[in-house]
């Protein structure tokens, strides 16, 4: 799976939150580390949630999206970002939800 096509730091990009038990989330974090199945299994035994987190471009989900969630798909490409925030996409096991939060800002090292 090619997720990363272009340059990602001029394309837009949004936040994905994957829960590796669902299919397309186990794809996606297995294209991303060779050591997301490790870490799924680990974090299964211990009796959690395995998620893996990670930033890609707008495009990209959309791609990998568009057969499975053509609501989420849509929505990426036809609304438009608010000023200020950034797109977050969360992939669980038998669902898929997309929302738009604020960006956090972080006062500058030096600011008091």
């Amino acid at each position: 799976m090619r997720l990363l096509e272009g340059d990602p730091g001029t394309e837009p990009v949004m936040i994905v939150v994957m829960d590796t038990r669902d299919p397309i989330g186990a794809s996606i974090a297995k294209a991303l580390s060779a050591k997301s199945e490790a870490h799924h299994a680990k974090v299964v035994q211990q009796d959690q949630i395995p998620t893996c987190i990670a930033v890609l471009p707008v495009q990209a989900v959309a791609r990998i999206l568009d057969e499975t969630c053509p609501n989420v798909v849509e929505k990426l490409r036809t609304m438009p970002v608010r000023r200020g925030a950034v797109w977050v996409v969360s992939i669980a096991a038998g669902s898929t939800m997309l929302l738009q939060t604020e960006r956090i800002r972080f006062p500058s090292a030096g600011a008091a």
